[in-house]
């Protein structure tokens, strides 16, 4: 049970990590060209994607 309890701790503050990283990204991203902002952000996914699974 310990185990899982770090586990949701994780979780959760990669959810408020991630919420804060968005609003960030948001406002960057608003002054970006559209092309520039998909492509950022494409970036930002797939690494996020890397970190979890490892």
């Amino acid at each position: 049970k310990g185990g899982n309890a770090n586990a949701k701790t994780l979780e959760q503050s990669l959810i408020g990590l991630s919420n804060h990283w968005i609003r960030i990204l948001h406002m960057e991203l608003l002054n970006q060209p559209r092309p520039m902002a998909i492509s950022i952000l494409i970036n930002i996914l797939w690494i996020t994607k890397n970190v979890l699974e490892n």
